[in-house]
């Protein structure tokens, strides 16, 4: 996960942030990863690293039921499933936890991926359930002001194609900010979007770490109330991010997985 500086994409192409640079070849950046930019302090069995079928990852998810996982719409729209394998329960994105195939992917059917990003959400179903235990979505949007932990293996280095992602799974704990915050720099702010502050005016999710979760402490563990989606400036980490929030589309979700795996 970049949770320092680095490059998101070029002036002309804002909305179509973190999108997937695994497999960019590139020197890795020796640089340590400021405050926040830490490894996972906990594991999350819902995690998901979704991968190339080389093993390379590309994105973050969410497993919500044992045979569904959540991420974000543009991170698969151009993929066929047979393309994708997912990797739930294990903070290292090479090894360990459980390795499935992608048999159905589901794009939001009012995703628009150029101009004005919106609806940036998609499910895609496992072959076979897991074991690892799902995150639950929470009930409401979390207020201005919520604490929230963003997760993900994105990029640590300072633009694009400067690096591949970290094996260990990063973490930051940051805020979500007013809708201000992300519509004064970036058109496209949707109603259903959360606007997630970058902590110290330098750290933020990069690329790779698009359809990871924004969460939200509850007792006993973790909610659910985000799903990485865009940035807002041409550097990781430089201004507020947006995410898909994932309470809006709660009753989408279980129209599509019903309330089992």
């Amino acid at each position: 996960m970049r949770l320092t500086r680095a490059l998101l994409a070029g002036a002309a192409a804002v909305a179509l942030a973190f999108t997937s640079l695994a497999g960019v070849a590139a020197e890795t950046d020796p640089r340590p990863l400021i405050a926040g930019g830490k490894a996972a302090t906990e594991s999350y069995p819902f995690m998901a690293s979704l991968q190339r079928l080389d093993g390379s990852h590309f994105c973050g998810g969410s497993l919500i039921t044992p045979q569904w996982v959540v991420s974000a719409a543009h991170c698969v729209d151009t993929m066929s499933p047979d393309q994708i394998r997912v990797r739930v329960g294990s903070n290292d994105r090479t090894t360990g936890g459980e390795l499935r195939s992608v048999v159905r992917v589901i794009l939001h059917p009012q995703f628009e991926r150029y101009l004005v990003s919106s609806n940036d959400i998609s499910l895609l179903r496992l072959d076979a359930p897991v074991s690892a235990r799902a995150v639950e979505i929470a009930g409401s949007s979390p207020a201005r002001g919520t604490a929230v932990r963003l997760l993900g293996w994105g990029l640590e280095c300072p633009y694009l194609g400067c690096g591949t992602p970290p094996r260990m799974l990063k973490q930051l704990d940051t805020l979500v900010a007013a809708p201000p915050a992300c519509e004064t720099l970036v058109v496209g702010l949707q109603e259903q979007d959360l606007c997630v502050d970058n902590r110290n005016g330098s750290e933020g999710i990069c690329f790779g770490d698009s359809g990871g979760p924004a969460l939200q402490r509850a007792a006993g563990g973790w909610l659910l109330v985000g799903v990485a989606s865009r940035g807002t400036y041409l550097y990781c980490g430089m201004s507020p991010m947006i995410y898909t929030d994932a309470t809006a589309y709660r009753n989408w979700i279980t129209q599509n997985v019903g309330t089992g795996g």
